[in-house]
């Protein structure tokens, strides 16, 4: 009992101290003494039991009690005293997410029977490194960079640079994303495919002589679901490697570009416009200009995989009004009305294997005959492990402006990749 009555004038004491502390939080010290008479409570309960003194469990109890009210009776006692409460650490600095890295290369030989073409030889097609950093959980940066750029192919150039930012959080259901920077021009679904997936070997020849590289400049703001979204951006007219952009300082006025796309399980569609004007091309040192023109295009794709199986459909088609680009200028080159198409056909033979056929075709302008680009082909995919890849194809293609007069040519392409 005289173990009771030490334990109890202690939790008196502290209870007193409390009522008479003077402080400069009230809402503190009124907190401080709710909590002191609860644990006084909880002492008397304890105490008012016997055996409970006598057991391992209750000592051990009396003691996280005491040891409690010890600490806010050293509380109380500095609010006393006037002093502040101890500072709260600061939160460590969060860590940022580790860079993922990834990217491919891609070696080739192209046989054809195109005399003094540019095809017959060996050469690195694509050398990519790719950086990705998580920043949080709404923003993500990306930065790419190819190492096979140019006719020599061994000069280096950035071709992702881009911030998105999705305010609700990455893994929300719905929400909106600004991605800001270079990027993937969001027309059709081919241009955004990287090459280190696709598995045909190139992108169709329209894609290619329209948006070389791809990659453009802008802001493109998306709002939607994973499955449906549409889109609208501001867009620099020209894409990265564009005959024009590369032999001029000039950029030209922003663009418009709207779409959507819808995915369900087996199926996906998806619709674009860019309407804009190629700015006019005069080269340093040149006195002949080409001149301003509309650039306007419209797209309309789609991939089914029935019942999602081993069979995929994938079709892509184009109409709009451009000039051709040309490093030449000239005061002739107006727009003309250009349209294009392709459509594959692949079937997964086993994990490893995928056999691939594919027609397509390019107009370089609808109204004349004798400057259309035909292509039909057949290939095989053969993944030969995780990382190693190996694609051959056979294309026959029909084309009135291939060089040296030779309108009609086949290409056999061997290709190696190694990817991570």
């Amino acid at each position: 009992m005289r173990c009771s009555s030490l334990l109890l004038a202690l939790a008196g004491s502290t209870c007193l101290v409390a009522a008479q502390a003077q402080g400069p939080d009230p809402a503190e010290l009124e907190k401080l003494k709710a909590r002191a008479e609860a644990l006084t409570k909880a002492l008397s309960a304890v105490t008012a039991d016997g055996k409970m003194t006598q057991s391992d469990e209750g000592l051990k109890k009396l003691e996280e009690i005491l040891a409690e009210l010890k600490e806010i009776r050293a509380r109380l006692k500095r609010l006393e005293a006037g002093q502040p409460k101890p500072p709260t650490p600061a939160p460590a600095t969060k860590k940022l997410d580790p860079i993922a890295i990834s990217g491919f290369m891609q070696n080739q030989y192209i046989i054809s029977n195109l005399q003094q073409g540019p095809f017959d030889a060996i050469r690195v097609r694509r050398a990519r490194l790719n950086f990705t950093q998580t920043l949080d959980s709404k923003t993500v940066g990306r930065y790419s960079v190819e190492f096979a750029n140019g006719t020599p192919q061994n000069q280096a150039q950035l071709r992702d640079a881009f911030i998105s930012y999705r305010p609700e959080g990455r893994d929300a259901p719905f929400g909106t994303t600004l991605i800001a920077g270079q990027q993937n021009t969001p027309m059709g679904y081919e241009i955004s495919w990287g090459s280190g997936n696709r598995p045909w070997p190139e992108r169709a020849q329209y894609n290619q002589t329209l948006f070389a590289a791809e990659r453009g400049q802008g802001l493109l703001i998306q709002r939607g679901t994973k499955e449906v979204y549409g889109y609208i951006g501001i867009w620099n007219p020209l894409t990265l490697n564009d005959p024009e952009r590369v032999n001029t300082p000039s950029v030209g006025k922003p663009s418009l570009i709207i779409g959507g796309r819808a995915k369900t399980r087996d199926l996906e569609v998806g619709l674009s416009a860019m309407f804009g004007k190629r700015p006019q091309f005069r080269p340093n040192g040149s006195n002949v200009i080409s001149p301003e023109t509309e650039r306007n295009f419209f797209y309309l794709d789609g991939q089914w995989n029935p019942g999602h199986g081993r069979v995929w459909v994938r079709a892509e088609g184009m109409i709009g009004k451009d000039r051709i680009p040309n490093a030449t200028p000239s005061a002739n080159a107006f727009a003309n009305p250009v349209s294009g198409y392709h459509a594959e056909l692949d079937y997964q033979l086993t994990k490893q294997d995928l056999l691939m056929l594919r027609q397509e075709e390019f107009d370089r302008n609808r109204g004349p005959k004798g400057d259309t680009f035909h292509m039909v082909g057949f290939g095989l995919v053969r993944d030969l492990s995780d990382y190693l890849r190996l694609t051959i194809s056979y294309e026959w293609v029909t084309d009135a402006t291939a060089p040296f007069g030779k309108s009609r040519y086949n290409l056999l392409t061997l290709r190696t990749q190694i990817r991570f």
